[in-house]
């Protein structure tokens, strides 16, 4: 069976039925010119009919959930192209400026990336022009840590199972407060209200108490918390 799905949606439906993901076409129309791009580029989906199906036809198997070690691709200073390498940005310069991005924040810890002494200029320019024009190239929060999603649940199909629980962090924005959609997350003894979003994240961890990665993550009111349950089966 082979099953076609807009560039929007990443089909949740098929892959939790264990339909496998190929890759996308090339939006190539019947009669369109060669390499030509006439019709909309769609993601395509296929599920073996027949269990037995590559035993018969004399091919490899495929392993459809693939398990991934729980330090994989974490144990060294090339995370981050591990983890976001294969974000779809619209521009692969894009996907490479989030994924310095990425480890110039890394690098600054708990302090602003323009005051770390080991500092980088061009990378600190680039960073910012990179937060600056995301809205405008399209780039959202939710196609940059794509990549981590599935990354996260193939290193919860290990021996040691994960557990999907939730986590929430306040984030204050004391010197901002023009800015829109934030709201009160606290007061202080004198009653004064602290204006800033609250996030939500829902968290992987092994049942040993490893973090594995995240699932989501997301801003909105306390009381919209994220689902946590038992793992072990998710594709």
């Amino acid at each position: 069976m082979e099953t076609f799905v807009g560039p929007d949606p990443d089909g949740p439906g098929f892959k939790a039925a264990h339909v496998r993901y190929l890759g996308q076409c090339k939006g190539r129309g019947r009669h369109a010119p060669p390499h030509a791009c006439t019709r909309s580029k769609k993601k395509i989906f296929v599920y073996e009919l027949d269990p037995h199906g590559r035993r018969k036809l004399e091919v490899p198997d495929v392993d459809l959930r693939p398990a991934l070690a729980v330090g994989a691709g974490l144990e060294c200073n090339q995370w981050a192209e591990q983890e976001l390498g294969q974000a779809e940005l619209g521009d692969q310069r894009r996907t490479a400026r989030l994924v310095k991005s990425v480890h110039l924040v890394d690098s600054s810890r708990e302090q602003p990336v323009t005051a770390s002494p080991k500092r980088d200029r061009a990378a600190v320019r680039g960073y910012e022009r990179f937060v600056e024009k995301a809205e405008e190239f399209g780039v959202t929060p939710e196609k940059g840590r794509a990549p981590h999603r599935p990354r996260t649940m193939e290193r919860s199909r290990t021996p040691d199972p994960g557990r999907c629980g939730p986590e929430g962090t306040d984030i204050r924005y004391r010197t901002r407060p023009e800015w829109d959609n934030l709201e009160v997350i606290g007061r202080n003894q004198t009653s004064a209200e602290a204006q800033g979003v609250y996030l939500h994240a829902t968290r992987a961890i092994s049942e040993t108490g490893l973090p594995l990665g995240y699932f989501g993550v997301r801003t909105g009111r306390r009381e919209q918390r994220p689902i946590s349950g038992w793992m072990g089966c998710m594709t």
